[in-house]
């Protein structure tokens, strides 16, 4: 593994294998849903309130990158989860005094690109060494097509990301790539541009932006096809929508790790708390439950979001196929889901997995290499994601290194629990950027020892 890698820390952490999962939890507040609701409420006329808010160091790229803007957000000194945003919509929005860093956060940088290209003045956005080696293409040549001014290193490709905000015109636009940030960017865009602006999807993605449309009744347009696609439309704003309160749900994301960790240990009994269960955030267990997983919905309700009770017990898994059409409803699962099934009979493979090499970090070579650092076995031919998986496996105690990727050091953690002996997980710092108090709630939930040093 050659890719070069960096993070806010370079602690270590070392996972004494050995023990079961048992209890209650409630994950932090969903990463996801904490970027657009922090960009929707300083779209909003008014005072906003969130909690929940996800304490990752993503999600604070974005307060400070509001704040950098001229948005008036207040983060409560007692609990950091709770956040004002105070706001006259986007014309609200200034010239910055220096360049934007979005840390760690693709999405970030992507929604946010979508929401400056409207706005007046110059801006710049950045990031860490894995940001700048995300591709941009995907998100600039639709904008561009809008009449975005957008340039960036080759041409745009990647970031640094520089804007002149213009005069946005609506038009017909299709994503390159099935992804959710792409979308999303192109409608906060479409909400800023002259007139209508459609975006087309070959494969209907995580419908987070969406449901913000729908919960500030802005105006917009969804259509479904059987084929699997999806249409949005969006006109421009003509006011800001009003100020709004909101309770972030918990991050699904993040509850995988648990739920996997119950499901692969003996005598495990685990229950998720508030966790969101809306579109495209579900695939996950619906993989999970093909593969034998003993998994129960409790306390299901609906407001902003829907929303539920996830239990997880131990259970005798087996291998399954993943289609490319479930892929991207769970993209950010694929390395925790490969760590499961090293422990289920047979072989499980995942299709049309290529967009993993753009994440943080090559998440086919980083997952194939925590895999075979703990004994078990996967491959790949680029498109396809195959992991060869035994009902008795049992992990051999390693070093494994993230590679500064928070899921692969969070799916190694899990992976570790199972092992004799204690493991070594390098750059266990990154997952700050996304779930700050991880080890605790991995100490709390399992009568096992983990150790940051």
């Amino acid at each position: 593994m050659n890719k070069e890698h960096e993070s806010g820390s370079n602690a270590r952490a070392v996972v004494r294998g050995g023990g079961s999962f048992n209890g209650e939890l409630e994950p932090p507040g969903d990463k996801s849903i904490s970027h657009r609701a922090l960009i929707f409420a300083s779209f909003c006329k008014g005072r906003s309130t969130l909690s929940g808010v996800s304490l990752g160091a993503d999600v604070s790229a974005n307060v400070n990158t509001l704040l950098k803007l001229g948005v008036d957000v207040h983060r409560d000194p007692v609990d950091p989860t709770r956040i004002t945003v105070v706001s006259d919509g986007p014309s609200s929005y200034g010239e910055p005094s220096e360049i934007l860093d979005v840390g760690n956060s693709g999405t970030l940088l992507r929604l946010m690109t979508g929401v400056l290209v409207g706005c007046e003045g110059h801006f710049v956005l950045t990031g860490d060494r894995s940001i700048v080696q995300r591709p941009m293409m995907r998100v600039v040549s639709p904008l561009r097509q809008l009449g975005a001014k957008v340039d960036g290193r080759d041409g745009g490709a990647y970031a640094p990301i520089s804007i002149r905000g213009s005069r946005l015109k609506g038009r017909d636009l299709s994503t390159q790539v099935p992804s959710a940030q792409v979308k999303s960017s192109l409608i906060l865009a479409g909400l800023m541009a002259e007139g209508t602006t459609k975006i087309h999807e070959l494969i209907k993605t995580r419908a987070h932006t969406e449901e913000f449309l729908s919960y500030l009744e802005i105006d917009h347009e969804i259509v479904d096809f059987d084929s699997g696609a999806r249409d949005v439309t969006v006109n421009k704003l003509t006011r800001a929508p009003r100020a709004f309160t909101l309770g972030i749900p918990a991050d699904p994301s993040q509850a995988a790790f648990f739920i996997a960790g119950a499901l692969i240990s003996s005598d495990s009994d685990l229950v998720l708390r508030g966790i969101y269960l809306g579109e495209g955030r579900d695939a996950y267990l619906k993989v999970l439950e093909r593969m034998g997983a003993h998994l129960s919905y409790e306390n299901l309700r609906d407001g902003a979001f829907p929303i539920g009770d996830v239990g997880a017990r131990s259970s005798l898994l087996k291998g399954t196929e993943i289609s490319s059409a479930e892929v991207p409803g769970l993209i950010d699962e694929i390395p925790i889901l490969a760590a499961i099934a090293t422990f289920a009979e047979g072989v499980t493979t995942f299709y049309g997995v290529s967009e993993l090499r753009a994440k943080e970090s090559d998440r086919i070579a980083t997952t194939i290499e925590m895999i075979k650092r703990f004994g078990g076995r996967a491959e790949s031919d680029g498109e396809r994601l195959s992991v060869f998986g035994q009902r008795n496996f049992k992990p051999k105690a390693c070093v494994v290194d993230s590679y500064g990727d928070h899921r692969i050091a969070m799916s190694s953690a899990i992976m570790a629990t199972q092992a004799d002996g204690d493991t070594e997980i390098l750059d266990f710092g990154c997952v700050e950027t996304s779930y700050v108090d991880f080890a605790e709630h991995l100490s709390q939930m399992r009568s096992g020892e983990i150790f940051i040093a």
